[in-house]
């Protein structure tokens, strides 16, 4: 039960990341991640949940390399869930319980959208490779380069006219 609302809490508020954030593709690929462990959960059945850990370990590699760049500590928290899915298949495999494998996931599933709200809700302003506007005083305003003592020129349209 409690993995349902807390996973239902975070796709609904990565929805409405999605909306005001500029980094939308790594947003939608924590949103493809969560909806494909979601999927796996419905559609999987106990006796096959060995498929439900190799996909669920490919998915956490795939969506670590998808948001490395933008979101270290997430992508370190997906990392890290390859081996605790490794660690809930042998769980699972030895017919114990999983409930060390379900704190430890749900723990850094939060921690990883925990992780990425600042950057996102801040609409992208601290990353670092973008072309945003918000030192918008540094261009040029009639800098002349050529001559022997650089000088910014300080004369308006209707002057040089």
């Amino acid at each position: 039960m409690f993995e349902n609302i807390y996973i239902s809490i975070i796709v609904v508020s990565l929805i409405a990341l999605l909306t005001i954030s500029k980094q939308r593709h790594e947003i939608i690929a924590l949103l493809v991640y969560y909806a494909i462990g979601v999927a796996m959960y419905f559609i999987i059945d106990v006796e096959s949940y060995n498929s439900y850990y190799v996909i669920m370990c490919i998915s956490s590699l795939s969506l670590a390399v998808v948001i490395q760049d933008e979101f270290k500590f997430a992508a370190l928290c997906s990392y890290l869930l390859i081996p605790i899915n490794i660690l809930g298949y042998f769980l699972w495999y030895k017919y114990y319980p999983h409930d060390l494998y379900s704190v430890l996931a749900s723990c850094l599933l939060i921690i990883q959208f925990l992780s990425i709200l600042p950057k996102a809700i801040l609409n992208g302003t601290t990353r670092t490779n973008t072309n945003n506007y918000r030192y918008f005083m540094d261009v040029s305003g009639g800098f002349v380069g050529n001559k022997e003592c650089d000088t910014i020129n300080n004369t308006s349209q209707s002057e040089k006219i």
